[in-house]
C-alpha cells in the first residue's frame, strides 16, 4: 500500500482475504505515490514504484523491484525512468514471459514499456 509515512506498507491474510492483519511498513521507500505489483509465473513478485522517502516528494526515479520470497525481501531490478519529471500511477501486468508496464509522464502522456522475463 502507499502511505504517508515514507515507506510501502503491506497487510497479510491467512484465510484468502476474509481477514487482514494491521498494515505494517516494508523496507521499501515510497513518497505516497502510486504503486503496483504483479506475481509472475515462477511466483516472484514485481513492484513498480517511486523509491523516494517523504510525503508527496518527487516522482522520479520510477523503479522496479523483485521479491522471490513473497515480499519478505526485495531487490532493486532497475529503473524505468531516472530523469527529472513526474513519473507516476504505474500499472503492471504479467502475460506469459513479459511484463507490460504503463505510467504517466507529467500527467499528460502515458508511457508503455514491455520487459521480457526469463522463466
Amino acid at each position: 500500500m502507499r502511505s504517508t509515512r515514507g515507506q510501502v506498507y503491506r497487510s497479510d491474510s491467512q484465510d484468502y482475504g476474509r481477514h487482514w492483519c494491521s498494515a505494517y511498513a516494508t523496507t521499501l521507500p515510497n513518497n505516497n505515490s502510486g504503486i503496483d505489483v504483479v506475481r509472475t509465473p515462477d511466483g516472484s513478485l514485481v513492484l513498480v514504484f517511486n523509491p523516494i522517502t517523504g510525503n508527496w516528494n518527487q516522482r522520479y526515479p520510477l523503479s522496479v523491484a523483485v521479491s522471490h520470497n513473497n515480499a519478505e525481501q526485495w531487490e532493486m531490478a532497475g529503473a524505468l525512468e531516472t530523469d527529472n519529471g513526474e513519473f507516476s500511477y504505474p500499472a503492471i501486468v504479467c502475460q506469459e514471459n513479459a511484463l507490460h508496464i504503463t505510467y504517466t509522464w507529467n500527467r499528460t502522456n502515458i508511457i508503455y514499456q514491455k520487459i521480457n522475463i526469463m522463466q
